[in-house]
């Protein structure tokens, strides 16, 4: 008996130095009251006056600043109340506090939300300004007055003496010098306690008469301030949660965002210079969050660039997601983007700032969802903070609601209760209703950033798993250690306070990581806390980190104004440079780690010239007058396909370029939407003039479209390919067509009896090898009957008439997006790749003139959503490798081999009419994926009425799984497709040895790829590739995919492929990108981007056209090259009659010095030597 004792004894002991070791290496440990003093709990009670009823902010919660208020190095906490006192709490050292409220005199019986501090009348003694909510409450400025004999710093509140006394609903403020006066000027952001009209589609209110429009104070330099908001430009309204101040377009002046609720957009405000501001959100920003809640800016990748992040309330599990997803009513959507609403979308956003523009606008990208952050329930405060003295900015976000009042069924039972009866019925019936709702009781989250944007979920490894209501948080090294303590005030408990062990474990592991530095700034003037500063970290010459100086950050709160920097393995700096809020420049070198280094204002060198260097691309669409925007008729492909996840109506424009009249020069075509004639732009003295083409057959679609010479006759005729989904039962409507030209004048084949399937791409080859160029059609959509495979064909050139001759294998090959004839194998025969939506990568081999399909065990599960392919030697050993573009990674459908997107079809209800369902897979509410659909109820229910028997409410709806959505015994005649991979890829060609595929990186994945274009752009004797795309055609629900401005890929000719910023390339291709070309003006290499709903883009190459190089016009039959190059490198080129999604580039080569020999070779495999 005694040895089962010490048995049991020993496996205890064990199993408490296990448990014991693995808190030591959590990053925090939370610390209840008995050991630090911090009792504070935020509370409302809800009365007859005042509740949810008639306050749609009631459960909204409160916020915290941190300070050091007496001066004696530690760092303070003042958290603010609702229906509880603001109480404030010393520091004493040793992570024990001490309140001292009633001793400084900061209790007040006054609704109170954000807080913030600085030492306003530079006194060197920090400030406070709280505000409040309440009706004919006054905002609160309580001026320090130093501390009393026992070390409490007493407070005086001064607000009407200062100016500041307003009684608007204020939800937070901010304290910054937007003047560069060096004094503190302050931005307070206002909301509203109505319950109507917050989602009322009206046109804007851009002028000052309205009760929501946020103020801004100037500082008059004699503890006075006066309101300059009209005449400042602040006159927005909007219901404002959020607030940071920041120097977003680098220019050195402090710029303001607002998060704001509801339909309201977010504004922002970029700093004239000029005493005042220009409202620029809808210019910087594609979308953003729908209900904007706490916001927080900061470089979260470490390029120099000040990114946004904005809280919203999607949720992350299926369950919540579906029982608050409400109908989308898409021309609601596009009647209020016309009213001048942003694109808003109800998730987390976070904003990548991605550089200047040629308009002179910074441009963001919006990757939430790519970086894995979207979709964190209700949540308030974001904070980017090196919790782990990584080097990275990690995420902590703050969530949580006492009513669910997403739930669609509460929503749309009470409003239909309240339709009639008293208000004072309304508000009983509300009451009444809203207590039994369900809470929103969650952890936090907290991301660790491993670079790159790759956000991972660490809440519960680093001890943070606790449900709670959490609102205003901030984090601060309170215990001077070396590492970020992080505390949030929650609502009815006690606030949580995390004690960070990063310090402690690597002492414990003996890490030769995780260097801290931490810096306290002295600034000029009255701005004692150089709010506006930024600062720049470099290490062996490079710059490594950048930061702004706010301290209002997340959700109500306010941050230490000591700096802290995680360094990583960083423990050699070369210095930091402080860009001060007033203009000036100062650096200090010498900098040793793990410590606190203070810098006073001592200015040392003069502003450096901002130096741009030319970039590699030039704009010069307006010099080559290139007039165009692409149109598009008015029809919706949801109202009658209420199951699309994007609109097949909106895939162009096509871009065809060759040589039409006959004079040498790039001429160019570009496909008209239905109702929409083809736009010619003719080529004459380095400029195009405009016509307008072919009106007669304007009904149609058109999308691909061919220049060849069909008849041998040496001019280029045309065929086009006619589409769109909205021709559903209309015989005929998707008719290709087929034009000879004659002398610059294309005359229609009435005798052609071409594709009457509604298609996408032609591309061209002389693939039989008997001297003429015979045809591919791809099929792109069976109109009505989505996702069945439309016909695609093969077309044999037969002495200029094309005839119709397709293998049965190939006529059913799925919904074709593009395709592209190459001979992959180097056996002299080109081959057909074809790449589409739900298809796998599909190669047809050709054996001498028959095409047959060709297997390769590395394509088996390729399937996916495919755009488009291109193809170039990237590695230089002589084959052909492909870049496909596809869907991307930036949305929350994602997929992989073992979950896939699937779409199963059948007439499920047997009205004669497809039901195509599409599942993923997403999170139960255990974290479990399991097969969900897609579609909300209310879709489901638009596709098939029965669906509305069969799942009465939403909540019956959103605990439904697939089999339930879908049953068996309905399956018994569908056919299901799947999409096994999503990501933009490299395809290599290791010839024997067949295919691998390679995921592009991460700059390709931020948006679907349409365009690609291969070309050696830097002239290094490597194959660059250009990427564009971007959806702006997708259901609301999900938002649109815009995050891309073109991506250009630099090559090493080895396989390769690295991105080069947007800034350093010079190109912004953003809108919904389709075609992409290149073409010759003259000599002039220029490239050209077609958008759907936009304008045409031509860019320069200054790369090739700074020389004189000759240019080499094709012959109709020439296949490709053989290059050597001076240094002894070999690649193969192949010429392409078509190539990437809708686009046909030019038919002309140029030599470059670097070239020491070219060959060019045709179809037959007949060679001539050009250099």
């Amino acid at each position: 008996m005694l040895e089962v004792k010490k048995i049991i004894t020993f496996i205890l002991l064990i199993g408490m130095i296990i448990s014991c070791t693995y808190r030591k290496n959590e990053v925090f440990t939370k610390l209840e009251v008995d050991k630090t003093n911090l009792d504070f709990i935020n509370q409302v009670f809800e009365t007859d006056s005042i509740s949810l009823a008639n306050n749609y902010y009631f459960y909204n919660g409160a916020g915290i600043t941190v300070s050091d208020f007496n001066n004696d190095g530690l760092q303070d906490i003042f958290y603010t109340g609702n229906h509880t006192s603001s109480r404030l709490f010393l520091n004493k050292g040793g992570l024990l506090f001490e309140d001292v409220t009633l001793s400084s005199n900061l209790d007040n019986n006054f609704w109170n939300s954000g807080s913030t501090y600085a030492d306003v009348n530079g006194d060197g003694w920090q400030d406070l300004f709280v505000c409040t909510v309440g009706k004919d409450e006054p905002n609160l400025l309580y001026i320090n007055q130093g501390v009393s004999d026992n070390g409490i710093p007493v407070f005086k509140e001064e607000a009407s003496k200062y100016g500041l006394a307003d009684k608007r609903i204020c939800t937070q403020a901010a304290f910054f010098d937007y003047d560069q006066d060096n004094d503190l000027d302050l931005f307070v952001i206002v909301n509203s306690q109505l319950m109507n009209d917050r989602n009322l589609t009206k046109p804007r209110n851009t002028g000052q008469n309205s009760y929501t429009v946020d103020i801004l104070y100037r500082n008059n330099g004699d503890n006075t301030f006066t309101d300059v908001s009209e005449e400042s430009g602040i006159t927005n309204e909007g219901f404002s949660l959020g607030l940071a101040i920041n120097d977003i377009n680098n220019d050195g002046w402090p710029d303001i965002y607002v998060a704001n609720d509801f339909i309201t957009n977010d504004l922002l405000y970029i700093n004239n210079k000029n005493g005042g501001f220009d409202e620029k959100a809808l210019d910087y920003l594609r979308h953003t969050s729908y209900n904007g809640m706490g916001v927080d800016i900061a470089d979260v990748n470490n390029d120099g660039f000040m990114d946004i992040t904005v809280m919203d309330m999607l949720p992350e599990s299926n369950r919540r997601r579906k029982l608050m997803q409400a109908p989308v009513n898409y021309d609601l959507f596009n009647y209020r983007a016309d009213l001048g609403y942003a694109q808003q979308h109800v998730k987390n956003t976070l904003q990548i700032n991605q550089g200047i523009n040629n308009e002179g606008n910074y441009q963001f990208s919006e990757l939430g969802t790519f970086a894995g952050m979207y979709s964190t329930d209700w949540s308030w405060a974001p904070l980017w903070a090196d919790f782990d003295n990584s080097g990275t900015l990690d995420l902590f976000i703050s969530n949580g609601y006492y009513k669910d009042l997403t739930d669609m069924d509460f929503s749309l039972g009470l409003k239909e209760k309240l339709r009639f009866g008293s208000n004072e019925h309304s508000i009983a019936y509300q009451k009444e209703t809203l207590e039994k709702l369900n809470p929103i009781k969650k952890s936090n989250y907290l991301y660790k950033n491993n670079g790159h944007l790759d956000l991972v979920n660490v809440t519960k490894e680093w001890g943070l798993d606790e449900p709670s209501f959490s609102h205003g948080a901030a984090f601060a090294d309170f215990d001077n250690d070396g590492d970020l303590e992080l505390i949030v005030n929650n609502l009815g408990h006690t606030s949580f306070f995390y004690k960070n062990n990063t310090i402690e474990n690597n002492k414990v592991n003996e890490k030769k990581q995780g260097f801290f530095l931490k810096v306290k700034l002295q600034g000029p003037g009255k701005n004692k806390n150089a709010f506006g500063a930024r600062l720049e970290l470099f290490s062996e010459g490079s710059l490594k980190q950048s930061y702004y100086h706010s301290n209002v950050r997340g959700y109500l709160s306010s941050m230490s104004d000591v700096i802290h920097l995680g360094l990583g393995a960083e423990s050699r700096l070369d210095s930091v440079s402080i860009h001060w809020p007033d203009g000036t420049f100062q650096t200090v070198e010498a900098i040793t780690p793990d410590t606190t280094l203070n810098i006073i204002y001592k200015p040392n060198r003069k502003k450096s010239t901002t130096f741009r260097p030319k970039t590699l691309f030039e704009s010069i669409t307006d010099s080559l007058q290139l007039d165009y925007v692409q149109k598009e008729n008015n029809y919706i492909d949801f109202n009658n396909d209420p199951l699309f996840y994007k609109m097949y109506s909106r895939e162009g424009p096509s871009i065809a370029i060759n040589d039409i009249n006959n004079d040498g020069l790039d001429d160019i075509l570009l496909g008209g939407s239905s109702e929409n004639s083809i736009t010619l732009f003719t080529q004459n003295s380095g400029i195009f003039e405009k016509s307008n083409i072919l009106e007669e057959d304007k009904q149609y679609e058109d999308m691909g479209m061919l220049l060849f010479d069909a008849d041998s006759d040496g001019d280029n005729d045309l065929y086009v390919v006619s589409g769109g989904s909205e021709f559903a039962g209309q015989q005929n409507a998707c008719q290709d067509r087929f034009y000879k030209n004659e002398n610059g004048v294309f005359v229609k084949q009435e005798g052609a009896s071409l594709n009457t399937a509604s298609g996408g791409p032609v591309k061209g080859a002389d693939f039989d090898r008997d001297g003429d160029i015979d045809l591919f059609v791809g099929g792109k959509i069976s109109p009505g009957k989505y996702p069945t495979s439309p016909i695609s064909s093969l077309l044999i050139n037969k002495n200029g008439s094309l005839q119709e001759e397709t293998p049965q294998f190939l006529k059913e090959i799925g919904m074709v997006n593009d395709a592209l004839w190459s001979d992959f194998n180097n056996d002299g025969w080109v081959d057909l790749i074809v790449v589409g939506e739900w298809t796998k990568i599909q190669i047809f081999i050709n054996k001498e003139g028959t095409l047959e399909p060709y297997k390769d065990n590395a394509l088996e599960d390729s399937s996916g959503w495919w755009n488009s392919i291109s193809g170039g030697d990237f590695d230089n050993d002589g084959d052909i490798d492909y870049i496909l573009g596809n869907f991307g990674l930036n949305s929350y459908i994602k997929a992989d081999k073992d979950h896939p997107i699937r779409v199963y079809a059948d007439d499920f209800d047997a009205n004669g009419k497809i039901d195509p369902i599409i599942s993923y897979y997403e999170k139960d509410d255990k974290g479990t994926l399991k097969e969900y659909s897609l579609h909300t109820r209310d879709a489901l229910i638009s596709q098939i009425v029965a669906y509305k028997k069969r799942f009465k409410n939403y909540k019956s709806f959103s605990e439904a799984d697939f089999d339930e959505i879908l049953k068996k015994h309905d399956r018994k005649n569908d056919f299901v497709l799947d999409a096994k991979i999503l990501t933009t890829t490299y395809l290599e060609n290791r010839g024997a040895e067949g295919f691998k595929i390679s995921q592009l990186p991460i700059a390709c994945q931020i948006s679907p790829v349409y365009g690609v274009l291969v070309k050696d752009f830097d002239g290094d004797g490597n194959l660059d590739a250009l990427l564009s795309g971007n959806q702006n055609s997708a259901d609301p629900l999900f938002g649109n995919y815009d995050a891309s401005n073109g991506i250009l890929l630099r090559g090493n000719g080895k396989g390769k492929l690295e991105p080069v910023s947007t800034m350093d390339s010079g190109l912004y291709l953003n809108g919904d990108q389709k075609s992409l070309v290149n073409l010759f003006v003259g000599n002039q290499q220029v490239l050209l981007a077609g958008a759907n709903l936009g304008t045409i883009k031509a860019y320069g190459n200054n790369a090739q056209n700074k020389e004189s190089n000759k240019v080499i016009p094709l012959g109709s039959m020439d296949a490709g090259a053989f290059i050597t190059f001076q240094n002894g490198e070999k690649t193969k080129l192949e010429f392409y009659y078509g190539n990437s999604y809708l686009s046909q580039s030019s038919r002309k080569i140029k030599l470059l010095p670097i070239m020491k020999e070219v060959i060019i070779y045709d179809f037959n495999g007949v060679k001539r030597k050009v250099l």
